[in-house]
């Protein structure tokens, strides 16, 4: 499996400004000819230490094992939170 990109980010409003919380869809790719949009929700916490701490989950659950989808998406956020591509 493969996460190819995730669209429609939306950011929701809270109360506090370290903690960002977003939904949007996962666009996974299982073969050559599968690929599925999946509703996901995620939050990037900045800890006080100059950290980021991102929690992740699928809110329609792919067809694949699910701890190595949560943590290929985090990985994909974290490079997009790095390279400023989240609103």
């Amino acid at each position: 499996m493969e996460l190819l990109e995730i669209r429609n980010i939306t950011r929701k409003d809270a109360a506090v400004l370290y903690r960002r919380t977003f939904s949007g869809e996962a666009i996974l790719k299982y073969d050559e000819l599968t690929t599925r949009a999946r509703r996901v929700a995620f939050v990037l916490e900045h800890t006080p230490t100059a950290g980021v701490q991102i929690q992740a989950e699928f809110l329609d659950l792919p067809d694949y094992p699910l701890v190595p989808a949560i943590r290929m998406l985090k990985e994909h956020i974290l490079a997009l939170d790095k390279r400023g591509l989240l609103p």
